[in-house]
């Protein structure tokens, strides 16, 4: 049996408390204080952080559960699919505004961010983020042939930042960020099930 407690466990406090704050009114309140207590420095990092979501922890995800098993990579790119074409779709549907949409004049302007208007809801870059970070947390479990809480924390603090960057650059609110990580916690979690009954299967049959 395998898998990554300390990292889905803390994935999903963070992302539950966000989901209740947001529907018990916090929703843009706490979306605003995060977008308008900025500095330079933050610009810069969370600017280029968030573009990690776009590729690099795609491919980074790849490589290391191909490196770690085969059946975990074959497992990755199916949720990865499936995933983005739920995102996708709920997008489409819901074209839900984004904050510049619901209040322009409170949007800061950040060197190299191009703002988005619309299909808000969820948040993709977060369901990438959370899913992909899930991922390789479970390759270096499978590389090291054991759990590594720190490691865990790690990949965690990565995948919250992740939805966090979202919020701080004000291309989206709480809610989607809410979703969207917990979205990917679900094809995690069903991903690590599957594993592990297949890896079941393997050992019986050997």
């Amino acid at each position: 049996m395998v898998g990554i407690p300390t990292f889905t466990r803390w994935t999903f406090v963070l992302f539950a408390l966000g989901f209740v704050a947001a529907i018990l009114g916090w929703n843009m309140p706490l979306t605003w204080y995060i977008h308008t207590n900025g500095s330079f420095y933050a610009d810069v990092f969370f600017s280029f952080y968030t573009q990690l979501a776009e590729w690099f922890i795609i491919v980074l995800a790849a490589i290391t559960t191909l490196l770690a098993r085969k059946q975990l990579f074959y497992l990755y790119v199916v949720a990865a699919s499936i995933q983005g074409l739920l995102v996708w779709g709920l997008k489409q549907w819901f074209n839900a505004p984004r904050p510049a949409t619901l209040s322009y004049d409170t949007i800061r302007t950040i060197p190299g961010v191009s703002l988005q208007y619309w299909k808000s809801f969820p948040s993709g870059h977060t369901a990438i983020g959370v899913l992909c970070f899930g991922f390789i947390a479970l390759a270096v479990t499978q590389l090291l042939h054991k759990n590594n809480k720190i490691a865990e924390l790690c990949f965690f603090y990565l995948a919250a930042a992740m939805g966090y960057s979202r919020m701080y650059l004000g291309q989206h609110n709480l809610l989607d960020v809410s979703i969207g990580g917990l979205i990917a916690l679900t094809f995690l979690h069903t991903s690590i099930w599957i594993f592990n009954n297949w890896q079941g299967k393997v050992a019986k049959t050997q």
